[in-house]
């Protein structure tokens, strides 16, 4: 294979100005992400520069050609050196790399201007891209958190790979020095040498996306994680707030069956012929659960209703019957404060309104009313019936089948009774 400096040189610039181009893609879309990539296009950007500039040997300055271009390459590989420390977090001082660059240059511009001498030359700048280089691999496979190591050490081999090369090409120089001065003029060997650098940017290249990746995956892996904890702390956190709500509830229960002795058991048995009429209507879970709720303290603002008006089996008066008609608004009043959903605290309002209005406290009509309370309504009627009290014996099938008829598309939701009517020809009444 025949190639010339020049080719190999021209090959160099045009690969990294390539691996910049897909860089500065991976830069675009995740720079506030990771900030170091700027640092990776920087270094194939100066090493496209300084290979053109090389290329241009015959044509341009010394300086130019050698100062400048040998320069770009070292500053470009501590770039790549400082991205690479910036993405996995770590910090360090460059103090020491700063004072060999420095070095570097000195000696670079003494042995081209003062005693102008290639061999030193080539021993001087592949010293130090092999101090720079060996850096960045040390990190990849040293420095790097477990869950990315397997891409770090992608990209690590890579520039281990650069290393050799650069040994081989040093090694080389030694046996078989070069019989020019002219950098352009070097062999076919040494042409190989530098074409194989450009051949390894592609790699490095390569690394460096898989190592972005890595970092991505780790992110989406902890954010997953850190996502599945705060739900399980959610759930947990549920699980309090509804154990806290059940008691409450209960506590509730047993206020209003405390103050109303001939309301014991009303209210879960209330609760489960609703809940049953409920799933029976296809109604959303968490409707059900309300309608349960509700039910099981719906008559809690009876606390306010004096005992003797509560037992009294007379006729009540007036003044008796309003203040039985305000017990759902100020049971209302009683949970409008609790932490629960605002369905429960409507369907307490609203257990005693009829479809054409004769209900209590705000008389609603129909579509007024919310589905949820045309359920409960006719749960607390069938709950009333169903059981005996001390001072009302409880009620037939066909006397609540009757009832229900009668009522039913006046004073009660048709579907909730023919539900309902359906549910007590089966039995299926827990009570």
């Amino acid at each position: 294979m025949n190639i010339d400096m020049q080719t190999a040189l021209s090959m160099s610039s045009v690969t990294n100005t390539f691996c910049a181009i897909f860089l500065g893609f991976l830069w675009y879309f995740h720079h506030k992400r990771f900030t170091s990539i700027w640092f990776w296009v920087t270094f194939m950007v100066l090493h496209a520069a300084a290979a053109t500039l090389m290329v241009f040997r015959s044509t341009l300055s010394p300086f130019i050609s050698i100062i400048v271009a040998n320069v770009l390459l070292v500053i470009g590989l501590l770039f790549i050196l400082i991205g690479l420390e910036k993405f996995l977090n770590k910090k360090r001082s460059y103090i020491h790399n700063i004072v060999l660059i420095v070095i570097f240059i000195a000696v670079h511009v003494y042995f081209t201007y003062f005693q102008p001498n290639l061999h030193i030359r080539i021993y001087n700048i592949n010293a130090m891209m092999i101090i720079l280089i060996f850096q960045c691999a040390w990190i990849l496979f040293y420095k790097v958190p477990k869950d990315i190591k397997p891409f770090s050490k992608i990209l690590g081999t890579f520039f281990g790979i650069y290393i050799l090369i650069i040994l081989a090409r040093l090694i080389f120089q030694i046996f078989f020095p070069l019989e020019t001065n002219d950098f352009l003029q070097s062999g076919v060997t040494d042409s190989i040498m530098v074409a194989m650098y450009a051949i390894i940017t592609i790699g490095i290249t390569f690394g460096l996306i898989l190592l972005v990746n890595g970092q991505l995956s780790k992110d989406i892996i902890k954010s997953e994680n850190s996502l599945k904890n705060t739900n399980e702390s959610l759930k947990r956190s549920n699980r309090k707030i509804n154990n806290i709500l059940k008691d409450t509830i209960d506590t509730l229960t047993k206020v209003i069956e405390t103050h109303d002795a001939y309301s014991k058991g009303h209210h879960k048995i209330v609760a489960n012929i609703a809940s049953e009429i409920a799933e029976e209507l296809n109604l959303a879970r968490s409707k059900i659960e309300n309608i349960k709720t509700a039910a099981l303290i719906h008559d809690i603002g009876k606390v306010n209703i004096p005992i003797s008006v509560l037992s009294n089996q007379g006729e009540l008066s007036d003044i008796e019957k309003k203040l039985i008609e305000q017990h759902p608004k100020a049971g209302y009043d009683i949970v409008k404060n609790i932490k629960v959903d605002n369905a429960i605290k409507d369907i307490i309002l609203q257990h005693h309104e009829k479809l054409d209005g004769s209900g209590y406290p705000n008389g609603l009509k129909d579509k007024d009313i919310i589905f949820e309370a045309k359920i409960l309504v006719v749960a607390d009627m069938l709950g009333s019936m169903l059981i005996d009290k001390p001072y009302k014996k409880s009620k037939s099938d066909k006397e609540i089948i009757k009832e229900l008829r009668k009522s039913s598309g006046t004073l009660y939701d048709k579907k909730v009774v023919d539900v309902a009517l359906s549910l007590l020809k089966e039995k299926k009444f827990v009570t």
